[in-house]
C-alpha cells in the first residue's frame, strides 16, 4: 500500500490518488468506480458534494452521471449543452476552470445562478 512507501504530511495526497486508481482499474462497472471516487475524495479531501459529469456526443447533451452530497431531484436537472455554465464551458474547451468563491461577480456569477444553492463557495471544474 502507497501508505507504508510514504511518510510525512505528502503521503495522504499519494493514497487518495492511489486509492483512487485502484477504485477505477478494481471493476468493469463504471457507475461503482464513479462513486467510489466520489467517496474517495468525500473521505480524504473532505469534499462536501461533487458529481461527474459525462458528454452524449450524438445529442451533444452533459448529464451527471454520478453525485455525492446533491439530492436525486437536483441530480436529474443536472443538464447542459455544450459551451452552457461552467461545466458546458469546460467540455466544450478542454480547459479547466477554478471559481474561487461563487458570489464572484462577473460571468462565473451568471453562470452559477440557478445552481448557486447547490455548489460550495469554492469548486474546480475539469474535463479529460
Amino acid at each position: 500500500m502507497v501508505s507504508r512507501y510514504c511518510q510525512g504530511p505528502q503521503s495522504e495526497p499519494l493514497t487518495c490518488l492511489y486509492e483512487i486508481t485502484s477504485a477505477i482499474h478494481s471493476t468493469l462497472d463504471l457507475r461503482k468506480a464513479l462513486y467510489r471516487v466520489l467517496d474517495l475524495l468525500s473521505q480524504y479531501l473532505g469534499m462536501k458534494r461533487g458529481s461527474i459529469t459525462l458528454l452524449n456526443p450524438e445529442r451533444s447533451e452533459i448529464h451527471i452521471e454520478v453525485a455525492h452530497g446533491i439530492s436525486s431531484a437536483a441530480k436529474a436537472k443536472g443538464r447542459y449543452k455544450l459551451g452552457e455554465g461552467i461545466t458546458g464551458r469546460v467540455i466544450a474547451s478542454g480547459k479547466p476552470i477554478a471559481v474561487p468563491d461563487r458570489t464572484t461577480k462577473g460571468k462565473e456569477k451568471i453562470s452559477l445562478q440557478s445552481s448557486a444553492a447547490l455548489l460550495p463557495r469554492k469548486w474546480a471544474c475539469l474535463s479529460g
